[in-house]
């Protein structure tokens, strides 16, 4: 068995993230939005925003390995999350949900659940910027999990 590498950690953190965030978080707003609609989450960054939108980075931070006759490593993985809204009201709603969702959602049973712990809110900031005639109020948070990878 070959150490799993770090873009297959990256990438199966992110999908499961993604799906975690998509079942379990919905717009707050939901009079101008049909009862069953989501917010928008996407990695295209050439698709027209539509808003709220929530994305999703990760980065490895950092490895150890766990004994010389194992492969395991405990993996310090950061997650940057942010959220665009048209209402301050909004983002923040979505991210107390979103913060909800990762702290419920960790040691889980699928195989990248299992292994996520010690949820760590590393640092959150607002922002407003000016899109076209309209304000966009964003929030960005970092998040840090460990994960370990066999």
């Amino acid at each position: 068995m070959s150490p799993i590498g770090n873009s297959t950690v990256l990438h199966d953190i992110t999908v499961y993230l993604k799906g975690l965030l998509q079942a379990n978080v919905t717009d707050p707003i939901v009079g101008s939005r049909s009862s069953s609609s989501k917010f928008i989450m996407t990695s295209f960054p050439m698709r027209v925003a539509e808003y709220p939108l929530i994305t999703i980075k990760t980065s490895m931070d950092s490895g150890v390995g766990l004994g010389m006759a194992s492969e395991a490593m405990e993996i310090r993985n950061v997650i940057q999350i942010s959220i665009w809204s048209k209402s301050t009201k909004q983002r923040d709603e979505l991210f107390d949900s979103v913060l909800y969702a990762l702290r419920s959602n960790q040691l889980g049973t699928g195989t990248i659940a299992e292994n996520l712990y010690d949820l760590t809110l590393v640092n959150a900031f607002d922002l407003s910027e000016d899109v076209g005639q309209e304000k966009i109020h964003r929030k960005i948070a970092e998040f840090s999990y460990k994960f370990i990878a066999d």
